[in-house]
């Protein structure tokens, strides 16, 4: 369809239909999104089909299945280009395949989600990611997509990086809780005279991005004595992983006997762990980096006042009015877990080291004005529930759609120097490992 297509006859084209592909049974976040989205393509009456993809194992992650993944990326996207572009005639547009994973799970589970898309079909990528440059081995996946539909304005801005802004999408997202989630204080040993304050992460999602022990300082600044606090930290177990128990230790020893912060290292389904949160009366995220942040959004909807570090994804929807974002100043990548091995040392990748200090004045200033407590909780889950009806209205697809209506032929030159590079880039690091 030429570019001099009149807007009247973009806002009159039918509805696509969207077959979406992802982790759809995990529990990981990549799982929880792409449930939302077909949640969300429900709503507006664009759901197609719903393709399946078994998560991975921890072991498929990491600078070896970066390079495995890359010479399948290369196959993929030359397997894309020859057979087609988009159907352009417009009584039926044909199904937008809508991958609800990131580049390198694409290319890696190819054989189990190629004989149920549409190959002639448009495609689009939905990625998360947390640090503001994207993986290098991302580029031949990223550069094949006809649009990219970003997940926060921060994963956008990473994506620019690598295609042209006008093919990078501002895709919302928000968080659908059950009903009939709540507070189970007795259930968790919580006192009702206390003000409790909350960190939630998964050690194998890095401690060194998901910095707890920021919050445990910040804790320790705003309280030195008070015994009407409490600090609940919610630790998901890898009992199979030598490193992560170490990690998991050097914050207990971090901890030492201060009875008022208490460790649940146990794995809880999702309602169990809403309750956790429904629970607490503050949610903190001291992290360096969240490419959306998830359990914050999840916090927010239960009228919980977050005290996040106001950098990366969760910009999208923190602001003063419903949470308390801290300040912080940009550092290099510093971290040994294996997801991010590339990064480390390469120019320009940062992430943010939070203002312990000014984090701990909020939470003390919090403890001390419940009222407060409770105006920015009511602003949060009245936020929340704004994002819900935006996602559910379909806008994000209307968007696309009037892309897809204007969208060019694919850049099989550009694709494939890109390609190139990236396979070179890979070579170079691995001849001077």
């Amino acid at each position: 369809m030429s570019t001099d297509l009149h807007e009247a006859e973009i806002a009159t084209a039918a509805k696509r239909r969207y077959d979406v592909v992802g982790f759809l049974g995990a529990g990981f976040g990549l799982g929880v999104a792409a449930r939302n989205t077909i949640r969300a393509l429900e709503s507006a009456g664009r759901l197609g089909k719903a393709i399946r993809i078994e998560p991975p194992s921890p072991r498929w992650f990491g600078r070896r299945y970066a390079e495995q993944a890359l010479d399948e990326g290369r196959r993929l996207a030359r397997r894309w280009l020859r057979q087609g572009g988009i159907d352009k005639t417009p009584s039926v547009p044909p199904a937008v395949t809508l991958f609800q994973m990131n580049p390198l799970e694409i290319a890696h589970f190819k054989s189990q989600w190629r004989d149920a898309v549409d190959p002639s079909a448009p495609i689009v990528c939905v990625p998360f990611w947390e640090m503001p440059l994207v993986p290098e081995a991302w580029t031949p996946v990223l550069q094949v997509m006809d649009f990219i539909m970003a997940p926060t304005r921060f994963v956008q801005e990473a994506c620019s990086l690598v295609l042209p802004s006008s093919r990078v999408l501002h895709y919302p997202q928000a968080v659908f809780l059950p009903e009939m989630v709540r507070p189970a204080r007795d259930r968790w040993g919580l006192s009702s005279r206390t003000t409790v304050f909350a960190v939630s992460f998964d050690v194998g999602s890095d401690i060194e991005r998901k910095n707890p022990y920021a919050s445990v300082e910040a804790f320790r600044r705003a309280f030195p004595s008070e015994a009407d606090v409490e600090l609940v930290i919610k630790m998901k177990p890898w009992p199979q992983s030598a490193a992560y128990r170490a990690q998991a230790e050097s914050l207990r020893r971090m901890i030492g006997a201060d009875r008022r912060v208490r460790v649940i290292e146990q794995s809880l389904g999702y309602v169990e762990v809403l309750e956790l949160y429904a629970s607490c009366d503050v949610m903190l995220s001291l992290h360096r980096s969240e490419g959306l942040g998830l359990h914050l959004m999840e916090a927010m909807s239960l009228a919980k006042v977050v005290v996040g570090t106001n950098w990366s994804g969760n910009v999208d929807f923190m602001t003063s009015g419903n949470s308390v974002p801290v300040g912080y100043r940009l550092i290099p990548v510093a971290t040994r877990h294996a997801h991010y091995g590339e990064e480390v040392g390469r120019p320009g990748q940062v992430w943010a080291e939070p203002e312990v200090g000014e984090a701990a004045r909020a939470m003390a200033r919090l403890h001390s004005h419940p009222e407060e407590r409770r105006v920015l909780g009511a602003m949060a889950a009245r936020d929340m529930e704004a994002r819900r009806k935006q996602m559910l209205s379909g806008a994000a697809y209307e968007d696309l759609e009037r892309a897809l209506a204007l969208a060019p032929a694919a850049r099989a030159g550009a694709l494939a120097r890109a390609a190139r590079e990236t396979r070179r880039g890979l070579q170079r690091r691995r001849r001077t490992r």
